[in-house]
């Protein structure tokens, strides 16, 4: 594990059959589209977390759902991260984005979202694939970085 390890919390919201996902605005992945959420605060729940990250991102109030999906990622910087992908509903909210690293937000069909080049990261297509399954396993476990 590096240094720089991270644990992050990502909402999945899912209306009239689309995604929400919000636009990056960091300079290494500006304008491309993934799933809200974001870094944990010390001593943060992971339900805690998912709901000030997606207020930032999303402007939305959410309400978490079930955990859908642990995912180990290496990211670009060369940090380590756990993210815990989590279905959540809206529950109030304004939709404006209050966090200066989203450029914006935008509800997106799973068809779009698999033939988007401009997604992030690969475990945004992997989970719309998954979602489309009738059973999908609760928690998959995958190695971006191709270590264990």
């Amino acid at each position: 594990m590096s240094e720089n390890f991270k644990v992050v919390v990502v909402g999945i919201l899912q209306k009239e059959g689309k995604l929400l996902l919000v636009q990056e605005g960091e300079e290494h992945k500006y304008g491309k589209w993934n799933f809200p959420g974001g870094c944990l605060n010390a001593f943060e729940s992971l339900h805690d977390g998912l709901r000030r990250e997606l207020l930032e991102e999303t402007g939305f109030e959410v309400k978490p759902g079930k955990l859908f999906q642990i995912i180990r990622h290496k990211g670009y910087q060369g940090d380590d991260a756990t993210l815990f992908l989590f279905h959540a509903e809206i529950i109030g909210g304004d939709g404006k984005v209050q966090d200066s690293e989203i450029l914006g937000w935008d509800w997106m069909s799973p068809h779009d979202i698999q033939q988007s080049p401009a997604l992030v990261y690969p475990h945004v297509k992997e989970c719309v694939a998954r979602l489309a399954m009738k059973s999908p396993p609760l928690i998959l476990d995958l190695f971006e970085s191709g270590q264990p």
